[in-house]
């Protein structure tokens, strides 16, 4: 594992705690940014998650 997917699966962990503790958090604005931030951070997570698994079956190909 290289450093860049590292700190690529460090940075979409960060996103979503950051985005559960504010919707937790109650006001409705920070509700609705918690709600985001989680969306991007799995969004982050699934990318990684499916360039990895891409890279994997071209170099076993």
């Amino acid at each position: 594992m290289n450093w860049g997917q590292r700190l690529e699966g460090i940075g979409a962990g960060w996103i979503i705690l950051l985005g559960v503790l504010f919707f937790f958090f109650p006001e409705p604005v920070t509700s609705f940014w918690g709600a985001i931030l989680i969306l991007i951070g799995v969004g982050i997570f699934l990318v990684g998650w499916w360039r990895d698994r891409q890279e994997s079956e071209t170099v076993t190909a």
